[in-house]
């Protein structure tokens, strides 16, 4: 056997597992964001999944679970994600949010959709302003309005989600921490971040390891 082949038999071995263990998870209730970025596809992806969990008849009273593990990225993907999960909560249903690793920009506006928030105790969050990268060479004034107007009105639609569901005045309290640095938060820091916390509670193990163990 060639070694092009032994690569490729390998590789598809490792999407075999990938998938297997993809769709066990997801039917115990477990959904996972961890991409490189919250974008289109990863929103697409999370949206399915729990459109299936609703149609696979999920009871209300039995919690899904949301890992988390993400920098950030698009902030239209990641309100169609916090819409997703408000949908879901708004008919009864509990998606609590489990953060690991780093729960930073978008991500940290994913995370206060949650039913219970969660964080394992070296999770990192960070919360800024709104960033857009912009390369246009050739712009006219009033396109340049525009796109600025827009910019500021999604930075305080996801700001606005933080700051309501940690107990903060967006204008007089957050905005001011966070317009002019990178507000980092450690756990601990996160948990007593604003009236309710960036998280409800820090945990030194996985919540839903009941539904791993089982057969």
């Amino acid at each position: 056997m060639t070694k092009a082949k032994e690569e490729k038999i390998e590789r598809s071995l490792v999407l075999d597992i990938g998938e297997e263990t993809y769709y066990r998870l997801r039917s115990r209730g477990i959904l996972i964001l961890d991409e490189v970025q919250v974008d289109v596809l990863e929103s697409g992806v999370f949206n399915r999944d729990l459109f299936w969990l609703a149609m696979a008849g999920w009871p209300k009273e039995k919690p899904i679970w949301v890992l988390l593990n993400s920098p950030g990225g698009d902030a239209y993907q990641c309100f169609a994600i916090c819409d997703t999960i408000n949908s879901f909560t708004v008919q009864g249903y509990m998606v609590n949010i489990v953060g690991i690793g780093i729960v930073a920009s978008a991500a940290t506006i994913i995370l206060q959709t949650g039913t219970r928030r969660y964080a394992l105790p070296n999770t990192r969050f960070l919360t800024h302003q709104l960033r857009q990268t912009h390369n246009s060479e050739d712009e006219e004034v009033s396109h340049g309005k525009e796109r600025i107007a827009e910019l500021e009105r999604i930075n305080e639609q996801g700001c606005q989600i933080v700051a309501k569901r940690i107990g903060m005045d967006f204008h007089a309290e957050l905005f001011p921490q966070i317009s002019k640095t990178d507000l980092w938060k450690n756990a601990e820091e996160a948990k007593k971040f604003g009236k309710n916390g960036l998280i409800d509670e820090i945990c030194t193990t996985f919540p839903f390891m009941d539904a791993l163990e089982k057969g």
